[in-house]
């Protein structure tokens, strides 16, 4: 009930969406996602204090704005992918699908002219999603890394 619960919010912030100016609308870009899951009693576990799958996976979906889903008629909504992605990606994407320039496309900020090269700094961790978009195959990563502080004995605890 909880999901389609959500489900009717979303569709409440769309139709919203739609009373708005048309600009707003053409040019808005909906991003659902939400900090990591609630055990409810799955492994005898109540909380987020663990990293069972449960807990450390959230949902992501990005629906594109309906003028880049004109300009891009080969996007395919509804798609799921299934290479691991973080929430560390959703800042690249939003500069891709705003069109920044080359120079700030997955984090890297061009930092300066060094004997007639560019030299690029790497300032921002994860990669532009926009490409599943086109095709759900692509490559992001292989592992997503979940890091949980447990501020007994146990010391920090990560999990793949």
């Amino acid at each position: 009930s909880t999901v389609k619960f959500v489900d009717g919010l979303i569709k409440y912030v769309v139709d919203e969406l739609d009373t708005f100016n048309e600009q707003t609308r053409e040019n808005t870009h909906i991003i659902f996602t939400s900090d990591h899951g609630f055990m409810l009693g799955e492994y005898r576990h109540i909380g987020k204090w663990n990293l069972m799958e449960s807990a450390t996976r959230i949902p992501l979906s990005i629906i594109p704005s309906r003028r880049l889903m004109r300009i891009f008629p080969n996007i395919k909504l509804g798609t799921q992918v299934s290479s691991p992605v973080d929430q560390v990606d959703v800042y690249p994407t939003l500069l891709d699908l705003a069109g920044f320039p080359e120079d700030y496309k997955d984090g890297n900020l061009y930092f300066g002219e060094v004997e007639s090269k560019r030299e690029f700094k790497k300032i921002l961790p994860g990669a532009s999603l926009a490409p599943y978009f086109t095709n759900p195959d692509t490559y992001t990563r292989s592992v997503s890394i979940s890091e949980y502080e447990d501020f007994s004995s146990k010391g920090t605890q990560y999990s793949l």
